[in-house]
């Protein structure tokens, strides 16, 4: 089954193997969502890998989102699981898989553009990589949290007239 995989020239990932080797884990007690989450940390996963679907005719997919779609569907078919539902959110538009992106918010609340606290707030974006493109971070004016202690002095004061 590994054979075009494995060629001694061939240096490029084989996804049928990674998810052989997830469905292994899943067999063994380890839940699916976990093992998918593991393998999304995975180093090589940004670069070119070799997938088939057929497992005949093999093809270089590059892509993160591609391939963690390619290594969750052979290992849904090898658990007899549907290999059309995912533990990855879906886009509506393409109904590929959906990536989270952790990214910064710088706060410029001083009194001049540009000037401020200094402070920045992470959050994390979900987006799919084939109909959106990458989020970034961006600038905000005043501080969310400043906006919640505000919201409740406010209501404090209401409740006291």
């Amino acid at each position: 089954m590994f054979s075009k995989c494995d060629s001694p020239n061939n240096n490029t990932p084989c996804l049928l193997r990674s998810g052989l080797e997830i469905a292994q884990y899943v067999i063994n007690g380890i839940s699916l969502e976990k093992e998918m989450e593991n393998f999304s940390k995975a180093d090589f996963i940004e670069e070119e890998c070799r997938y088939s679907k057929d497992r005949k005719t093999f093809e270089i997919i590059k892509g993160k989102a591609k391939v963690l779609d390619a290594v969750e569907r052979f290992a849904r078919t090898i658990l007899l699981m549907n290999p059309s539902e995912s533990v990855f959110p879906r886009c509506d538009k393409c109904f590929g898989v959906k990536l989270t992106k952790e990214v910064y918010d710088s706060i410029h609340d001083g009194p001049f553009p540009l000037s401020g606290s200094g402070k920045t707030i992470r959050r994390s974006v979900e987006y799919c990589p084939e109909c959106e493109e990458e989020p970034r971070g961006g600038i905000i004016k005043q501080d969310p949290a400043d906006d919640e202690d505000l919201r409740i002095i406010r209501s404090g004061l209401d409740n006291k007239l």
